[in-house]
Order: structure tokens, then sequence, then C-alpha cells
């Protein structure tokens, strides 16, 4: 057979793939025309490499791997074809045969080098190799840094991986995993550092992990990658406020409030400040001013009934502390605070009753579900 001729089985079985790859076309019949094309140009290592992606698409992986190894076997220097492979393994979840392609790809052009690097920490990721996953991404980074057609894709790369991280990282948090948590949450901000919601949310989570000097030094991060953000500026006042640097984090939660004067978040938690530094006036007319935006705000409710009571106020601090309660009847600490506000005000009878409902919600919440 000459040249003209293999030419034409390939121009005819690329024009089976062109059928085959078709939205409308199913899965079986899609794979048989790549079938068909493979029979027609077996020795066309692009006809196989297409057969590999089209068999990606239709989920049919055990073709997708066969097709991926024949290209790489016809063409060993077609780095795409070595990635292709590698997407196929991987979407069977052989990671350590995925591993070996991407590797492959990886000795191929910027562009196709980049994005098997970036499917190597893939995978490591999903072996749990976390440094090797830490230090391909700082490879990618480096890689990448200088051409400005894979930049892009690679930081939105970087940001879909670390939030997988960070994902792990609260389920880990939710076990009582704390340092596991935290340990997990560093490294998503390796692979991303230049991703502000991936510093954001290591702050939060080092915070709930009670690890507070590395909520710090997450939201300073933040803070400079987006110096207008509100989140930046009320992580770093919830990570002072948990440090107990209660001046700084009044400094801050005033600049998140000049930033978005209705955050609610940032209103309740300012107003909790103010009172736990016994400025209880101005921290009654922040939450005031809150509760005027969101007037079903248990939170705000209940700091500002505390406000009022610490003013003298005590009427108005039982009127805040029933509107909180009529929200969530369910917090003992508020029916206790109610009772206080209630003797305050000379109402012994209802300042009892509401001791007793504190007792009762108290015993409710301890025991446990009944089966069914």
């Amino acid at each position: 057979m000459n040249n003209s001729d293999h030419e034409q089985q390939s121009a005819n079985a690329h024009r089976l793939l062109d059928q085959a790859a078709e939205p409308e076309i199913d899965a079986d019949a899609a794979i048989e025309l790549c079938r068909q094309a493979a029979l027609l140009a077996p020795n066309d290592a692009s006809v196989f490499r297409r057969f590999n992606v089209i068999a990606i698409e239709h989920g049919m992986l055990e073709e997708a791997v066969a097709a991926g190894r024949c290209s790489v076997a016809l063409d060993p220097v077609n780095y795409h074809g070595w990635k292709s492979l590698g997407d196929a393994l991987f979407n069977s979840r052989k990671f350590e045969p995925a591993l070996a392609a991407y590797e492959q790809a990886s000795a191929g052009s910027v562009d196709i080098a980049v994005q098997a690097m970036c499917c190597i920490v893939d995978v490591h990721l999903e072996l749990g190799n976390l440094e090797q996953a830490v230090a391909t991404a700082g490879r990618v980074h480096a890689l990448s840094s200088s051409n400005e057609d894979v930049r892009a894709d690679v930081l939105d790369w970087t940001s879909r991986s670390a939030s997988i991280l960070l994902e792990r990282a609260h389920l880990c948090l939710e076990h009582d995993e704390a340092e596991r948590a935290v340990q997990l949450g560093r490294y998503a901000v390796e692979l991303a550092p230049d991703d502000f919601d991936t510093w954001v949310d290591l702050s939060v989570m080092a915070r709930e992990a009670e690890d507070f000097e590395v909520s710090r030094d997450a939201a300073v991060k933040a803070s400079l990658i987006e110096p207008s953000h509100t989140d930046a500026w009320l992580a770093l006042a919830n990570a002072h406020r948990s440090l107990e640097l209660l001046p700084e984090a009044v400094d801050f939660y005033r600049h998140a409030l000049l930033l978005e004067p209705k955050n609610q978040l940032a209103v309740n938690n300012f107003g909790l400040t103010l009172n736990d530094l016994g400025e209880f006036q101005e921290a009654r007319e922040v939450l005031e001013q809150g509760l005027a935006d969101t007037p079903d705000n248990f939170a705000i409710l209940y700091n500002l009934g505390d406000s009022l009571y610490e003013l003298g106020d005590y009427e108005a601090s039982v009127n805040r502390y029933r509107q909180a309660l009529n929200l969530d009847p369910n917090t003992p600490a508020l029916w206790t605070a109610l009772s206080e506000s209630l003797e305050a005000c000379g109402r012994y009878q209802e300042a009892r009753e509401a001791e007793e409902m504190a007792v009762k919600v108290e015993r409710l919440l301890d025991e446990p579900p009944l089966g069914l």
C-alpha cells in the first residue's frame, strides 16, 4: 500500500471520528465508529488519540485506556498522546500508571508540560502525597510565570486543587482533627499562594481549629492580596478577637464596615467586641443600626440585649432578649440573661420562670435523641 492509500485511509478514519464526536450520538454508536476508524488506519497514532478522547467523554474508560496505549506506542514522542492516556488512567482511578503517563507528557512544550504537571499534582493529592503535590505545584508556578497564555489556566487549576484540600480540612475539623485540618490548609495555600479565597478560608478554618496565630497570619496575607475586600478585614478582626487583642480587633471591624456598612457578621462581632471592652453605648448604637437593616438577626438581638442590660435599660433588654428567644428558644444562656433582666425590673415571678426554662432547655440539650 502506497503513501496516498495510507493518507486516504487516515482521512476516511478521521471522517468516522468526526461522526463519533457529534454531540447527539450515544456512547455505543460513538465507540463503534471509533473502532471502525481504528481498523481503517491501524498505524495512525492521531486516530487512536482521538479515539481515546472520545471514549473518555463517553465514560468508556477501558476503551479509552486501550486507545491511549496504542496512540503512544505508535508515536511515543507525541506528548499530547501521553497526556490523554494519563487522563484515561486517572479517570479509571489507576493513579500510579496515570502518574507515569503524565510524567512522559511533562517533557513536552510549555503548554502541554504545564497541563501534565497540573495533573501530576492531582494524582499526588489522590495518593495523599501532599509534599510532592506542593513541590510539583511550585514547578508549575515557575514554568507558567512568564507565559501569559497558560498562566490564567494555572491559577484556576491551583484554586480548584486548593479547594479540594480545604474540603478535606473541613472534614478533619468535623472529626475533631484540628491539627490535621490546619496542616491541610497550609498545603492548600502553598498550592495556590496568590488565591485570595484560599487564604481567607485558611484563616476561618484555623480560627475554628483554635490556631489563632495561623488564622491571623492567613488573614494578613489575604488583606495584602485584596486590600479592599471586606472578608480579609473581617477575618483579620475575628483572628485578633480570638487572640484577645480587642482594641486591634475593633479597628479592623471598623475598617470592614467602612468597606461594607451592612455586613451583618461584622456588625454583630463589632458590637460584641465593644461590649467586651465595656463600650456599651457605642455597642448599642452599632447593634441598633444593624438591627434596622436585619430585624430578625438572632445574634444582634442577643448582643444588643446585653448592651442595654449593662446600660441599665432593663425593660429594653427584656424586649430584645424575648425577640431573640422567639427566633431560637434553645439557648439556655439567653434564658438566664432574660431572667436577670426581669429580676432587675422587679418582675420576680417571670424571672423565676425564665430561669426554670434555662434549666429545662439545658437538660433537653443534654439528652440523647430518642430512637425510632
